[in-house]
């Protein structure tokens, strides 16, 4: 498998600290081993996880 691409990096980061988790935002069996064995792909997933958190504190005013 390539690099997972970044627009599905986001789909699965978009649900980052919620609890609605559909099949379209869990990571495919393929995925999940390649993040395993990916750095590269596991540095983006979790860059993008924190921005968006990051995003959704700024707009509700709270600090992170």
């Amino acid at each position: 498998m390539k690099h997972i691409p970044r627009e599905r990096m986001l789909e699965v980061a978009s649900v980052a600290g919620t609890k609605d988790l559909e099949g379209r935002h869990r990571l495919s069996a393929d995925e999940s081993k390649h993040l395993r064995e990916c750095s590269e792909c596991l540095d983006v997933l979790s860059d993008t996880v924190r921005e968006i958190i990051r995003n959704r504190a700024r707009a509700s005013g709270e600090t992170v």
